[in-house]
């Protein structure tokens, strides 16, 4: 959560719309809420869920979450070029790593709440 180069933002970012793809409603409506206190809008929310591009972040933040969600989506996808591109505008490799395991682990932990039924708690 105390990420030194990753916003809340853009981790609620990622749990959110990998949620989203996996059609997981505790985590999705979870980070849902979480963005909502951060300060985003509801409309920038909806805007965000339909097209990643929408997202309420700074440029780089967005190209960072737009990779994630291409990697977590279809991992044989991506190629040297991408990562180069991250690094490029200033993200090193750790910050890519960690922001790729953080969507990775969220559609595990999607996995796992959906399998064994998990109800909404907030």
């Amino acid at each position: 959560m105390g990420h030194p180069t990753i916003s809340m933002a853009l981790q609620a970012s990622i749990r959110m719309l990998c949620s989203q793809a996996t059609n997981s409603s505790y985590c999705h409506g979870l980070n849902t809420g979480l963005l909502a206190k951060l300060g985003i809008k509801p409309e920038q929310i909806e805007a965000m869920k339909a097209d990643p591009s929408n997202a309420p972040l700074n440029p780089k933040e967005k190209d960072l979450l737009k990779f994630v969600l291409k990697a977590t989506m279809g991992p044989h996808g991506v190629a040297a070029e991408d990562i180069d591109k991250l690094k490029a505008i200033g993200w090193s490799e750790r910050g890519i790593f960690d922001a790729t395991a953080h969507g990775a682990r969220m559609k595990a932990t999607n996995i796992l709440f959906d399998t064994f039924k998990v109800e909404c708690d907030y």
